[in-house]
């Protein structure tokens, strides 16, 4: 059987339903354009991580601090929006902290 769907969003939907619970922190940047609600229907908490100007990445310390044992899923969107760039030298960084 296969699953079509319309648009990222409802992929994001589905998946949400399926991995995150109540309890459960899903961390992001500001401004990724994730869309919130997603992750408030499942009962899990948005974890809205500050970014930083103009790029609006966030970096590797700030996001190990972010993480903690509730953490389900840390989303990055690169590029976040389609008027800024993808994620600077940084994106190895984040990489190794989630696989830490």
């Amino acid at each position: 059987m296969r699953n079509v769907v319309s648009c990222g969003r409802n992929t994001l939907y589905n998946l949400a339903q399926v991995l995150f619970e109540e309890g459960d922190e899903v961390s992001f940047p500001l401004r990724t354009g994730f869309p919130i609600r997603i992750v408030i229907l499942t009962g899990a908490k948005p974890v809205i991580l500050k970014t930083t100007h103009p790029r609006i990445q966030i970096g590797p310390g700030q996001l190990e601090e972010a993480i903690n044992p509730r953490t389900k899923a840390v989303i990055i969107n690169s590029p976040p929006t389609h008027r800024c760039g993808p994620i600077s030298g940084g994106t190895v960084e984040l990489a190794e902290v989630l696989l830490r």
